[in-house]
């Protein structure tokens, strides 16, 4: 597993006011959580943590005072544009610890039912797993090559890394091939109303 590596730094501010003041500095605040410990309060530099998290690591290594140890990103929250990080949650782990994670779920090669004019889907994105730190997968791969019109991979089926454990429900599918969809043929053209008028009266008396 490659390793990502985050420096942080304490910071001994706290509030929403303090919290703005350090993102116009051009960093992000953070809190990190130790086994047994109070939690921390820290800062990172928003590109690292922003490469992070669009790497999809789940598992990184975090430097601080020189000091190099393994933490988990445990929630991120972004602006409302989806654009800037405005806080980042991480945990503290040993290389030897258990950890559970969210792991988002990828397809690898062709499917012959999509070639054919199926279509796929996948209704579970990401997965819950088990594993050591050290065995943390970045996604979990499967194979589609061998997936026909209703064909699917359910959790049950999923070939997974040494050392990883799916915790979601053995049947659920995590990726199918299902037929395509016709368009609803459009409705027909409706057609004009009929418009009533009324009789011209015969205004000529006898």
């Amino acid at each position: 597993m490659a390793e990502t590596l985050l420096k942080i730094e304490p910071r001994s501010t706290t509030g929403s006011r303090a919290a703005r003041l350090l993102r116009k500095s051009n960093l992000v605040p953070g809190v990190i959580y130790s086994h047994g410990e109070t939690a921390e309060n820290i800062a990172v530099d928003p590109k690292e943590i922003q490469a992070v998290v669009h790497a999809g690591k789940s598992v990184i290594d975090i430097e601080t005072g020189g000091k190099k140890e393994k933490a988990i990103v445990r929630e991120v929250q972004w602006c409302h544009l989806g654009r800037e990080i405005l806080h980042v949650d991480l945990g503290r782990v040993k290389a030897d610890e258990k950890v559970r994670l969210h792991v988002p779920v990828q397809t690898k090669g062709m499917s012959p039912g999509v070639n054919s004019g199926g279509v796929l889907e996948l209704p579970l994105h990401s997965l819950d797993v088990e594993c050591l730190v050290t065995n943390a997968p970045t996604a979990i791969i499967v194979n589609i090559s061998e997936l026909l019109i209703g064909s699917a991979v359910h959790v049950r089926d999923l070939i997974l890394p040494e050392g990883v454990k799916v915790l979601n429900e053995a049947e659920l599918v995590v990726v199918h091939v299902v037929e395509r969809r016709d368009e609803p043929a459009p409705s027909a053209v409706l057609a004009e109303p009929e418009v009533v008028t009324k009789k011209k009266v015969d205004e000529s008396k006898e």
